[in-house]
């Protein structure tokens, strides 16, 4: 079981990483390798590729889509105005861990919030996980 106290409350910063600070996009790709889950880094060309499975529904060899949200997907909104944005379900169903770029903050917050529903774009897994090298004896 992840423990998202780790996450809560770290600030938010454009092109963030963590652990001290993180965006959308690192905050997810930090969850997502704490259950051993690869997401490309954000400036290669596999970014690329999930951003348009994401948001152009182009197929993409570690991404897959799912109906609704269930834990640990990732969750995608389109906020026309002010861009795209990631966060990632947690076990309680109904809720995301994300940073809000509103409160500069790491944040879980209520998928059904006014502020959330109606952007939500798509909700998706990763397909890939992480590999660990084992010694060979």
């Amino acid at each position: 079981m992840i423990d998202l106290n780790q996450y809560i409350g770290k600030p938010f910063e454009i092109g963030g990483r963590g652990p001290a600070v993180y965006d959308c996009y690192g905050l997810t790709k930090a969850v997502a390798a704490a259950r051993s889950y690869w997401l490309p880094e954000q400036v290669t060309p596999d970014a690329v590729a999930m951003r348009l499975a994401m948001f152009e529904k182009i197929a993409c060899p570690f991404l897959a889509g799912v109906v609704r949200p269930r834990p640990w997907a990732i969750v995608a909104f389109d906020y026309r105005w002010r861009g795209l944005h990631i966060g990632t379900m947690t076990a309680e169903p109904g809720r995301f861990i994300h940073v809000g770029s509103d409160t500069g903050r790491v944040i879980v917050s209520r998928l059904a919030d006014p502020k959330y529903d109606r952007f939500v774009y798509g909700f998706y897994r990763t397909t890939h996980t992480i590999r660990v090298a084992t010694k060979a004896s």
